[in-house]
C-alpha cells in the first residue's frame, strides 16, 4: 500500500513574483554596470541570473506536480527542485502537526523545506538520516517540517 501526498499548499506565487522582479532588477543593473568594463563578467552575472530565474520557477512549478510516496517501508519524500531523500518508515520518532512552538531553532540537524509558507508536518527521526538538497548537496538531519496538502492523512499514514 502506498499513498502520494502532494505539496501544493506549500507554493507562494506572490513570493516567487517578488522574488523574479528582484532578479531580473538586479541582473539588468549589475549587466548594464559591468557591461562598458567588463564584458565577461557582466554576461556571466546575466547568466547566473537567467538560471537563478529557471530555478526559482521550475521549483514552484514541481511543488505543484511532485508528490510525497508513503510506502509500507519508507518516506519517498520529493519536495519540488529542493529536497528528495528516501527516508525508512522505522527510522521517524514522531509525525505531529507543530505549532511555532516546535518547530526548531535553526539549527544544522533540522530543515524546513517549504520555507516561505509555514511547514504543517514535523518528522522527527530516531537517528540522522540524509536529505539531497537542490540535486547535489546531502545532508543529515533529525527532523523535517514540511507542508503537505493532507497533513492529518499524511501522519496517519507515517504512522500507521
Amino acid at each position: 500500500m502506498s499513498r502520494n501526498f502532494t505539496h501544493r499548499s506549500a507554493r507562494s506565487t506572490p513570493f516567487v513574483g517578488v522574488l523574479t522582479f528582484l532578479v531580473v532588477v538586479e541582473s539588468v543593473g549589475m549587466h548594464l554596470l559591468l557591461h562598458q568594463r567588463h564584458p565577461a563578467l557582466a554576461w556571466t552575472l546575466s547568466a547566473l541570473g537567467i538560471a537563478t530565474l529557471y530555478w526559482i520557477v521550475a521549483d514552484a512549478i514541481q511543488l505543484g506536480r511532485t508528490a510525497t510516496e508513503v510506502t509500507a517501508g519508507a518516506i519517498v519524500l520529493r519536495v519540488g527542485k529542493r529536497a528528495s531523500a528516501t527516508l525508512p518508515r522505522d527510522a521517524v520518532a514522531s509525525a505531529t502537526i507543530p505549532t511555532w512552538r516546535d518547530i526548531p531553532p535553526r539549527s544544522p540537524d533540522f530543515i524546513n523545506l517549504t520555507k516561505p509558507v509555514e511547514p504543517n508536518v514535523l518528522l522527527a527521526f530516531r537517528e540522522p538520516v540524509t536529505v539531497v538538497l537542490l540535486g547535489a548537496v546531502r545532508r543529515p538531519v533529525r527532523a523535517i517540517a514540511l507542508r503537505v496538502d493532507d497533513p492529518a492523512g499524511f501522519i496517519a499514514a507515517v504512522t500507521a
